[in-house]
């Protein structure tokens, strides 16, 4: 990447968003091609939630994982905040992806030796070059934001799902994201449980003025997005 991209990426103004444009997915089997994806559209503001529904297997986590960039589509285009990740060399789309997307997922995946305060700073570790030079004190500070700070030298063993889930969330914001996916966030969690984690990912999202996508099987938790969107064989139909 030349010094003009690097100069546009950090110049962006926060307002672009996301944007994804006749994003196709397929997989090649034996049994032929299986599409997964049709032409998906999809653009989201700074300081907007997106909810994507579907049942199981509809593409709902192949979607995410393509607008985190973690796998490409098969056609289309994406952009984040006016950047088109998948045109950066593999060494700047891992750090796109470090500094600008935070992920929470169904399980925490928290690494079991490592206490709450080591997990949530796991991500401003990568090798690259940080926003935030003051990792240790940010990532108390989110800690104490997802109510966790007299948790902290806890190892995720000695943590419940909902504190696993919160040290996540402040794992997801460590190197303040612009654009926030979660995947199934409360799936794995009692009803009341997964109302406190909805309650917190939708007020940091605020807070930090995120684009917020969260692909979810919940009713409950999807109503409380700016837009609902349902995928249909393979499309996106708003609703």
């Amino acid at each position: 990447m030349n010094n003009d991209t690097k100069v546009a990426w950090n110049s962006i103004s926060a307002q672009t968003g996301l944007e994804a444009r006749a994003i196709s997915k397929h997989f090649v089997a034996k049994s032929g091609t299986i599409p997964i994806l049709k032409n998906v559209d999809l653009a989201v503001s700074a300081g907007d939630s997106v909810a994507i529904m579907g049942p199981s297997g509809s593409g709902k986590s192949t979607l995410l994982n393509i607008l985190g960039t973690l796998e490409p589509p098969s056609s289309g285009e994406l952009s984040i905040h006016g950047i088109n990740p998948f045109g950066l060399p593999q060494r700047e789309l891992s750090r796109f992806r470090n500094q600008r997307i935070g992920f929470v997922f169904q399980e925490a995946h928290l690494l079991p030796q490592c206490t709450a305060l080591e997990n949530v700073l796991i991500p401003s570790l990568a090798g690259f070059e940080n926003r935030n030079q003051d990792n240790l004190a940010h990532a108390t500070k989110l800690l104490d934001r997802v109510g966790l700070r007299d948790r902290a030298n806890h190892r995720p063993g000695e943590l419940s799902g909902g504190e696993r889930q919160r040290v996540a969330l402040a794992r997801a914001l460590i190197n303040t994201p612009d654009l926030l996916l979660a995947d199934e966030p409360t799936g794995s969690l009692d009803w009341k449980i997964a109302d406190e984690i909805a309650s917190l990912l939708l007020d940091v999202h605020k807070e930090f003025q995120t684009v917020l996508v969260v692909a979810t099987h919940s009713e409950s938790l999807a109503e409380r997005m700016s837009e609902r969107w349902r995928l249909v064989d393979g499309r996106l139909e708003q609703f």
